[in-house]
């Protein structure tokens, strides 16, 4: 549906839930409005690539976790609290003029605030050493690097933000709330996050959450130099720290699969973990625990830093030689770079690997003759000799590029195995040193589009499992491709063994593509990093019915209309429930022939399009087959002849009744006819988004919950001096042209003008009462300088009547052509208001405080 992508003008409704376009029943998943691809199918990653031992992956970080890992790391050196006894403080009076009941919360722990790049939100939860409260705090500020700041109950989302009191028996809603977070240094390794709050709940009650700050300056600072006896990873998850003097023991145990790095209290094991000073043993607030290698590479060391509850803080560094047992020196011959997360992260992933070995790098660059360093941390390093993930203490890669632009790599690390590996990274085909002969008895699986010259075939054994990929392919014709014309990408070998799989990573291919009749046969040469050319035959036929099943006329038939996304379904079980049909035609019509003609060209959604035998609860592809619709009145019959991947043509009759598209939300009946006037209305007229050709038009009822907004697309320059909506009669439509009204819409999770709504207490949009206008017109008369008569005569996607006559008799926000500073949008609270200057209105152009 077209609109201004730059415009939101959003609401959001009161318990509504996410819709999809379409809500399809014994649906795999659910319905795309968009014509199926002819994609090809990716070879497995060269990460998975472990020869003759299942694949370790090293899984690259979700988008939010990266985000929120990069900017605490550059931000702070330690992300974790101490906390004290609960600060003694003065209170406001309740709103009844009384002091309320206090109850002074101490935090157990509060961890680390998460952010949500989706929302712009913060979010804190915690509990109470009693554990009788939970505290939730989710604040807005869309800075992804910094949730610290003094915020107030509007900075809040009040649906996240409460207290659990069980002492009270209840959840506890927020009435007014004040809190600060912030972060201070303790010592070169140790920050901690403070919170002091205080919160007027809903019960009358008033709670007090603070973090006192007397600790923030200890008592003393003790600094110990020890022998370290261990620093290593003794398990997948176990970091293990451990060395002693004649005044200093420690035994300290952290939750880690890596070596290197920053670890906080959160990490510490405490059950496990042991730290004695002059034979006393801490009692900790607080810790924080840097692994790091020196300058040169020779020492690992840990500086741990402890704060005790006797305010005392500990500053141990623990070092230990690091002497290589042995050095393992290997060429990994199929180097690839992936930059697709480079425009996101700011980083590249690095991949290569021998039957041996298999090395995956994270970098900030990939700029030749830079020295890419672990300890500098532009260099992420997991490494897989065998079956053994190590971790790199130390480490460094330097790329080169040759004239003719291939790239090498030299990569030098001391590992957690102290042996010193020295990796030499490059794309090498290598000489096979035996061959291997699999071909397939049954018909490969096609994948392909004509008009890009793309073909691909699967096929599938007991044996194996093998993809061979071309470009610059075209229909009917006979071709021989080599590395030029190979998609190494999307050709693999899969070998099953006993119930093993091993995935040999295809370094070269080459062959023949030919086609006779309905048929396309391939024969590939794969060569595989492990050195063994295995010769390949697959083919593709356009399938032909060994069998025919004629389901007869199915009448109980579904019919989903998303003819504005370009395609519908239509679907319907046998009366024993034992078969189900599904069709979806790529259209914006409902009648017309609609084919697959078994070879790449189909008109229909190949997702979408199935049977299902419900006996063994298998979905068949459709691949080929005829689907011929005619619409009379409402009346919709479906003659369908669709063969399957199991050879089995399937006939059936479908009659369905046409149904127009409904909007989620959207009343089904009882009309409106309305008429707004100043003595009970109020109005406002936005041009935030006037400079781009939209201008928008709200009212709400003072004595009763009534609201219209409505969305008016112009030519700026076409302004009214005054009222700024130009007069004029103007179409309701989705066709985004100018001179038009935008057609209400629902997204899943928020509401689009033009629409007429009923709003909750709270002012949100009710789920009852919402009226989208989808067609119609809308008059716009001006009637002196500045007052506007509007008329809305409009139907909505039920074509339920939506008549409101308007009469203003002012603008609620004044002279708004004139104001030189443009207008700011944004939602605080569930709210939305407008910043113009130094002025704060709500939507209806009322002064907000």
């Amino acid at each position: 549906m077209k609109r201004l992508s730059t415009l939101v003008l959003a609401a959001l409704v009161a318990g509504a839930t996410y819709a999809l376009p379409l809500k399809v029943a014994e649906t795999p998943t659910s319905l795309r409005g968009e014509k199926a691809a002819a994609s090809l199918v990716a070879a497995p990653s060269a990460s998975t690539m472990v020869q003759g031992a299942k694949a370790t992956v090293a899984k690259k970080p979700s988008a939010n976790n990266q985000l929120r890992a990069e900017a605490w790391q550059k931000a702070h050196a330690l992300d974790r609290n101490i906390l004290t006894e609960t600060a003694k403080r003065a209170l406001k009076p309740a709103a009844d003029g009384e002091t309320a009941d206090t109850v002074f919360i101490e935090p157990l722990e509060l961890g680390l605030p998460e952010y949500y790049a989706e929302t712009g939100d913060w979010f804190l939860g915690f509990k109470d050493v009693t554990g009788d409260y939970i505290v939730k705090l989710d604040w807005v500020n869309n800075d992804p690097t910094n949730p610290y700041g003094t915020f107030t109950i509007d900075d809040l989302d009040l649906n996240y933000s409460y207290i659990e009191d069980y002492v009270y028996g209840d959840y506890v809603n927020y009435e007014k709330c004040d809190f600060t977070l912030a972060q201070k240094t303790v010592s070169k390794n140790l920050s901690v996050l403070t919170l002091d709050a205080v919160i007027n709940g809903d019960n009358g009650q008033v709670y007090v959450v603070a973090a006192a700050n007397e600790v923030l300056t200890p008592a003393d600072t003790v600094r110990e130099e020890v022998e370290a006896t261990t620093i290593a990873l003794t398990s997948d998850t176990t970091l293990l720290i451990a060395g002693a003097n004649e005044n200093v023991s420690v035994n300290a145990v952290l939750n880690s699969s890596w070596l290197v790095g920053t670890y906080t209290f959160q990490e510490l094991d405490l059950e496990q973990t042991e730290v004695k000073v002059g034979g006393k043993t801490l009692d900790l607030w607080d810790a924080a625990i840097v692994v790091k290698t020196n300058d040169d590479a020779t020492q690992l060391r840990a500086e741990m830093t402890l704060l005790s509850k006797d305010t005392v803080l500990y500053e141990l560094t623990l070092h230990r030689p690091m002497i290589a047992k042995d050095t393992i020196e290997a060429k990994l011959p199929n180097l690839t770079i992936d930059d697709t997360w480079t425009g996101f992260f700011g980083v590249y992933f690095i991949d290569a690997s021998n039957a041996n070995i298999s090395l995956n790098l994270t970098t900030t660059g990939i700029e030749a003759d830079t020295v890419y360093s672990v300890s500098e941390g532009t260099l992420a390093v997991a490494l897989t000799v065998g079956d053994a993930v190590l971790d790199a203490i130390s480490g460094t890669l330097v790329l080169s590029e040759s004239v003719n632009g291939d790239i090498t790599g030299e990569f030098e690390c001391f590992a957690t195995d102290e042996n010193v590996y020295v990796l030499h990274l490059c794309w090498e085909v290598p000489t096979p040193t035996s061959t291997r002969t699999i071909t397939f008895a049954d018909r490969a699986t096609a994948y392909g589009d004509p008009e890009d010259g793309l073909l691909q075939l699967i096929g599938l054994s007991n044996e194996a499992r093998c993809g061979v990929a071309v470009q610059n392919w075209e229909l009917g014709k006979k071709m021989e491709f080599d590395a030029e014309d190979a998609l190494i990408d999307y050709s693999f070998v899969e070998l099953y063994n006993n119930g093993d799989t091993t995935a040999v990573q295809v370094a070269a291919a080459s062959g023949v593509v030919d086609q006779v009749n309905d048929t396309i046969c391939v024969t590939a040469s794969l060569v595989g990093f492990d050195s063994v050319q295995y010769n390949v035959s697959l083919w593709y036929a356009v399938p032909v019915a060994k069998k025919t099943i004629d389901l007869g006329t199915l009448t109980d038939v579904t019919f989903v209309n998303a003819l504005s996304e370009g395609l519908y379904q239509l679907m319907a079980a046998t009366a024993d429930s034992s078969i189900v049909v599904s069709v979806t035609p790529i259209t914006d019509e409902v009648a017309g022939t609609f084919e697959n003609n078994g070879m790449f060209e189909t008109d229909f959604n190949s997702t979408y399009t199935w049977v299902k035998l419900k006996a063994d609860d298998v979905y068949l592809d459709v691949l080929k087959g005829t689907v011929v619709v005619t619409l009379e009145g409402d009346d919709i019959t479906a003659t369908c002849a669709l063969i399957c991947e199991n050879d089995v043509e399937y006939k059936a009759v479908l009659k369905a009744k046409y149904e127009k598209a409904h909007i989620d939300y959207d009343m089904p009946d009882t009309p409106v006819d309305a008429t707004f006037t100043s003595e009970h209305y109020v109005f406002a007229v936005d041009d935030q988004y006037l400079e781009q050709g939209a201008l928008a038009f709200y009212a709400q009822g003072i004595d009763n919950a009534d609201y219209l907004a409505l969305l008016f697309l112009i030519n700026p320059d076409n302004a009214d001096a005054t009222t700024l909506l130009p007069a004029g009669v103007y179409e309701i439509s989705d066709s985004g042209e100018e001179g038009t009204a935008t057609a209400g819409d629902f997204d899943g999770k928020s509401v689009y003008p033009c629409f007429f709504a009923q709003l909750t207490p709270d002012d949100k949009l009710s789920t009852d009462g919402l009226y989208f206008l989808v067609s119609g017109k809308i008059t716009v008369e001006k009637v002196g300088e500045a007052d506007l008569h509007i008329v809305v005569d409009a139907l909505n996607s039920y074509d339920v009547p939506v008549k409101i006559d308007v009469n203003t008799t002012a603008t609620a926000i004044n002279n708004v052509e004139n104001d030189a500073v443009k207008a700011v949008k944004f939602i605080k609270n569930g709210q939305l208001y407008i910043q113009r200057g130094e002025k704060l209105y709500n939507v209806l152009g009322a002064t907000a405080e």
